[in-house]
This record gives structure tokens, C-alpha cells and sequence, in this order.
């Protein structure tokens, strides 16, 4: 349950999250699990989306908010420079 609450957006390093994207993540997980198996997709490759999923979920965020702050620090140089 701890990849539907991080996959639900609830940052591993704390304080983010919310409670719609907890309560509908087990949904999607499950859904995700559950149509595969009815498609005679093997145990092992749902393992692997579900893990591509938690990872996912854990690295898009991170990657964002790094993003961000190199283009807030960007621009604070530009900022600087100018004056």
C-alpha cells in the first residue's frame, strides 16, 4: 500500500499529498492490475509496470521541483547580471 499512497502523490520526504490522489490511486492500481490479468498478461510484467509506476511517481516530482529552482536560480542570475 505504501506505492499507492506515493503513486497518490504523497512525497516520500514529507508533507505533500492529497487525499483525493490517495484514495483514487489503490483505484487506478488496481485497475491496472486487474485488466492485464483478464488479457492473459503474465504476474511478472504486471510486477514491472507496477514498479515503473512507484518509480515514476517518486522521480517526476523530484525531477519537476529541480527543475524549477535551476530556473528560479536562473533567473535571479539574469536578475543580477542587469543590475
Amino acid at each position: 500500500m505504501i506505492a499507492a499512497v506515493l503513486f497518490g502523490g504523497v512525497s516520500i520526504f514529507g508533507g505533500r499529498g492529497s487525499m483525493v490522489g490517495v484514495l483514487l490511486s489503490p483505484v487506478v492500481i488496481g485497475v491496472l492490475r486487474n485488466a492485464p490479468t483478464l488479457n492473459d498478461v503474465s504476474s511478472e510484467t504486471l510486477t514491472i509496470v507496477t514498479g515503473a509506476l512507484l518509480l515514476s511517481s517518486m522521480l517526476v516530482p523530484y525531477l519537476i521541483a529541480r527543475w524549477r529552482s535551476m530556473r528560479e536560480r536562473r533567473s535571479l542570475m539574469r536578475a543580477a547580471a542587469s543590475r
